[in-house]
């Protein structure tokens, strides 16, 4: 059952629905309904310099683009300028906590500090809201930033659709609490052909870690089977494709592997003039 309809907020991150706790019920996927709320205090003074905070901020979903704040029990509407005159508006984009955990991942793989990853993908969702009410004003608030070209063939908008059937599951699927991922990750090792170990600098791969505690796997499978080979895999793109590089990827890591792959490219920039200092 499904309660989705053209007011369905959707993540700004991730671009899938953002639930009402209420719906949890019927819906029974909860970490769509765990959401916070991104958003940067705008300095008024003119002649304060300062680089505005940007800040995270616990939220609960009231139905559609409606949040109440819970620290405060204020309630907002997200993606929304409502007059149009002020230059820095106090905007709030919506993510889903687990699509805020794998940006936090990725930063610290990329070696970005939180506070900038934070920052650059704010600019970005700015830039993004910016270009829909340009062209049509009256779509505000903005419940969907994304678009179909972001997510290739697997996905696609249909206006401020949802697009259930085919495929759907994937984007439902939990991309952090996956389940047996473990058993499934080691069941993918092909054996070493000599007696030669895995380099430890394999295991050390950005994406690795993430996906799952390395300390809980035993020692003996840690040496004895080709990690070289197996993180290529699981780093690929194709991870994301039902037929890609395996046939049984679990839904969850495939969800993780695209959500990963829109960020990176939000951080690449970053990445980009940390190198060049």
């Amino acid at each position: 059952m499904t309660l989705l309809d053209e007011m369905t907020m959707y993540c700004s991150v991730c671009g899938g629905p953002i639930i009402s706790p209420d719906e949890i019920e019927h819906y029974k996927q909860p970490w769509l309904a765990e959401v916070e709320l991104l958003h940067q205090t705008q300095n008024k003074a003119p002649e304060d310099a300062t680089p505005s905070p940007t800040e995270i901020i616990p939220a609960r979903n009231k139905g559609g683009p409606s949040f109440i704040i819970i620290a405060t029990g204020a309630e907002i509407t997200a993606c929304d300028n409502p007059t149009f005159k002020d230059p820095d508006p106090e905007i709030y984009y919506p993510l889903h906590i687990q699509c805020l955990k794998i940006l936090e991942m990725i930063a610290e793989a990329r070696g970005v500090p939180r506070e900038q990853a934070l920052s650059k993908v704010y600019a970005q969702l700015r830039q993004d809201l910016e270009y829909i009410f340009d062209v049509n004003i009256m779509l505000r608030p903005a419940t969907n930033l994304n678009n179909a070209t972001k997510y290739g063939e697997l996905w696609k908008f249909n206006e401020l659709q949802w697009q259930r059937g085919e495929g759907s599951e994937v984007y439902e699927a939990d991309p952090i609490e996956i389940p047996e991922l473990r058993e499934w990750v080691v069941g993918k090792l092909e054996p070493l052909a000599t007696s030669s170990s895995t380099s430890v600098e394999t295991l050390k791969h950005p994406i690795l870690p993430h996906i799952l505690d390395l300390d809980s796997i035993p020692e003996p499978t840690c040496r004895d089977g080709r990690w070289d080979l197996l993180v290529g895999k699981l780093s690929s793109i194709d991870l994301i494709e039902p037929l890609g590089v395996f046939e049984d990827v679990p839904l969850g890591l495939r969800n993780q592997r695209r959500i990963w792959a829109l960020v990176d490219d939000l951080l690449d920039e970053v990445v980009e003039e940390r190198r060049r200092g």
